[in-house]
């Protein structure tokens, strides 16, 4: 009897403790891509010269679920348009190993339609050399 109990509690937590092993000074997943997603966002507000809209955006504490919240009444529609397709699907993660692998695919994926997007197409002078050096 105590030994399912202690089976029970160990099947319990290993879900819980696999899950918060990152290494020491090292974001988490979530942390890094609410880095990349703040980045974008505050680069989209200044780029359509609405760098107003950078205060609202919350991107403390590596909360994705409060990033997109923040991202979601705008008017220049980034959530709509550029978080919810990539972010909403999660298929840019499919395949992907490990952390660094995601970061960049996640990377890739808004670059890619950042460069789509009508006023880059119309304009492509308007697209500045800025790519990421390297997930963070």
């Amino acid at each position: 009897m105590i030994f399912r109990r202690l089976l029970f509690a160990c099947a319990v937590a290993l879900p819980v403790l696999a899950s918060a092993q990152t290494p020491l000074g090292q974001p988490s997943l979530d942390e890094s891509k609410v880095q990349i997603w703040c980045a974008t966002v505050r680069f989209v507000y200044d780029d359509a010269g609405r760098p107003n809209l950078k205060s609202s955006v919350r991107c403390e504490g590596g909360n994705l679920d409060a990033l997109a919240a923040s991202i979601r009444p705008d008017s220049l529609r980034v959530y709509s348009v550029l978080y919810q397709p990539i972010e909403g699907r999660g298929s840019v993660y499919q395949g992907k190993k490990d952390n660094p692998a995601r970061l960049a695919a996640l990377s890739k994926a808004i670059i890619s339609k950042l460069k789509g997007s009508p006023a880059r197409r119309r304009d492509p002078a308007a697209w500045p050399a800025w790519k990421p050096s390297k997930p963070p």
